[in-house]
């Protein structure tokens, strides 16, 4: 056993012998690096030429190299500086120490830096059908068109149209993000001023944010759009374009954790029901149960968007989508913190904290809309095509509350007039638009042109806005006791009775409009966009009483 230890340890002897001579001796280089105003230059790459040694300058601007005996090329550079190279030796066992390096600026810059991900993204959109009917290249439309893409709305994680608009130029959101109600280029929307896949008229009450859930893209016309939208104010048309069914199955689901303990949850799913891919579907599920920076005010809705689509033939396709949605809503109207007068303009703005409410809890908001939507296209011949869209909406909502009736706060008591309200409007709308698309040449000249008429009926009837009662509240132990979320023959009486505003009326509108439009393309650069449309309004507005239902006025325009 001695003898085998000897040998192992003879062996092992033997080997690091034969390693320590074959690494060649080595030695070490030290220095210091300048800028050519006599600055230690930090971060500096000191490398030896066509070897893996080197290393970076300190906040001093020394570096410390070892490297096996030799001659060498040292080379110093830095983004911004011309690389300086000087031929060194490195001795066995021996720190050199070298001259200082100096650098000298260049105007050379740093090349283009491509990053490319996996997946490549395109946020940008090249045609629309929105300005024009037409599938016409955004260059060629002669008004200011912005289309958001669902790719977009993807990577910002966009959850309502109020989010989209921030990154639209001249729409912005009016008075809050959560509204359906935007500034166009200076102009409140009004319901004029939205289009669903093309047809005028707004999904959601001016008081729900409009979700994002079933929307591939949203655009928007910036400036007059009448000729094929009908009324509206000037400042344009923002177009909801919802999500096709696709031949190929595609799966996708979205779950989003927030401030403010926000819960989202979107399912969507599509493809092929028939083997021969005649039929598909697609079905879109969304919820969100939220809060909000007022700590008393809480959201929750339930979205759903099944569609079927039929494609008879390359030429021939019928497409039926349902929209349904629940919103139900912690309801108050608190516009910002009120804040003390003490009289003669100044005002004491801390009086209360940043999350103070004056929002009854009790106080909600319960609000039901359905859509029907049938969307029929056949092309005649290549450059004949017919495109027909009819809609069906409504919408009922059924709301109390207690608002204040004045931002103004009493000097002396810290109180606020509130008035509690409710509200109970129903709205039903039927549309429909038929164009026909016909392009052609004369000559040189090439013409798009469409033909459409649109046909609508909506109205709504509210069966109650009143306000039951008004009151002073003393706002730093604000007490709603006195508020009633009755609406019943007895409590609108009662109302009537204190003189306190009650009301009920209904709104019709028909209209019948007939519309041409034609774009010329004269040459590559040159091209023009004429058009014109002839309509009728009806509308009637009666004032009934809300215990009677007998009517009290009419107007008729």
């Amino acid at each position: 056993m001695k003898l085998l230890g000897l040998l192992l340890a003879f062996a092992l002897s033997a080997s690091l012998h034969l390693m320590a001579a074959d690494e060649p001796p080595r030695g070490s280089l030290k220095g210091r690096v300048f800028t050519a105003d006599g600055k230690v230059a930090e971060l500096v790459s000191v490398r030896l030429k066509e070897t893996a040694i080197g290393t970076l300058t300190d906040a001093e601007g020394r570096f410390m190299l070892k490297a096996p005996a030799g001659e060498y090329t040292l080379v110093a550079s830095i983004v911004g500086y011309q690389p300086q190279e000087r031929p060194v030796r490195v001795e066995s066992g021996v720190t050199t120490t070298l001259e200082p390096v100096q650098l000298l600026e260049t105007s050379a810059q740093l090349g283009e830096i491509i990053v490319k991900s996996g997946r490549e993204r395109s946020y940008a959109a090249t045609a629309t059908a929105l300005a024009t009917r037409l599938n016409t290249p955004l260059r060629d439309v002669p008004q200011s068109v912005q289309v958001l893409t669902r790719q977009i709305l993807l990577d910002r994680n966009v959850q309502t149209v109020g989010e989209a608009v921030k990154m639209m130029a001249g729409v912005n959101a009016f008075s809050s993000s959560q509204y359906s109600d935007y500034v166009l280029r200076g102009f409140r929307s009004t319901p004029g001023n939205f289009a669903y896949n093309g047809i005028r008229g707004d999904f959601y009450q001016f008081d729900q944010g409009a979700l994002t859930y079933n929307l591939e893209r949203i655009e928007a016309i910036k400036g007059p759009a009448s000729v094929l939208f009908s009324a509206g104010n000037p400042g344009g048309v923002i177009n909801h374009v919802t999500k096709r069914a696709q031949a190929d199955s595609r799966y996708e689901a979205e779950f989003t954790v927030g401030s403010f303990n926000q819960y989202r949850t979107m399912l969507d799913a599509t493809g092929a029901v028939s083997a021969n891919k005649k039929l598909l579907y697609r079905a879109v599920f969304g919820y969100e149960n939220t809060g909000q920076l007022d700590k008393r005010q809480k959201i929750e809705n339930v979205f759903f968007a099944p569609q079927l689509q039929y494609n008879f033939s390359e030429k021939t396709t019928l497409t039926y989508e349902l929209n349904f949605s629940y919103d139900h809503r912690r309801m108050g109207f608190q516009r910002g913190v009120p804040a003390l007068n003490l009289g003669e303009g100044r005002w004491q703005l801390d009086r209360f904290p940043a999350d103070f409410s004056m929002i009854d809890p009790r106080g909600y908001s319960r609000t039901r809309a359905v859509s029907n939507q049938v969307m029929f296209g056949h092309a005649f011949a290549p450059n004949l095509k017919l495109n027909v869209l009819l809609r069906s909406m409504h919408t009922r909502q059924r709301q109390f509350d207690v608002s204040p009736g004045d931002f103004s706060v009493g000097a002396v008591n810290d109180s606020i007039t509130m008035s509690n309200n409710f509200w109970r409007p129903d709205y039903g709308a039927y549309q429909s638009t038929t164009f026909l698309n016909w392009d052609f040449q004369m000559g040189r000249v090439k013409h798009q042109t469409v033909f459409g008429v649109d046909g609508t009926l909506d109205g709504r009837t509210i069966h109650g806005y009143a306000s039951l009662a008004t009151q002073r509240v003393y706002l730093p132990n604000p007490d709603f006791s006195w508020a009633t979320y009755d609406d019943s023959p007895t409590a609108i009486q009662a109302a009537i009775d204190a003189g306190e505003y009650v009301a009920g009326w209904t709104e019709r509108t028909t209209l019948v409009a007939a519309y041409f439009q034609d774009q010329i393309t004269i040459s590559e650069k040159l091209k023009a966009l004429v058009g014109g449309r002839i309509e009728q309004h009806r509308y009637r507005n009666r004032y009934f009483d809300l215990l009677t239902r007998e009517t009290t006025s009419t107007d008729t325009l």
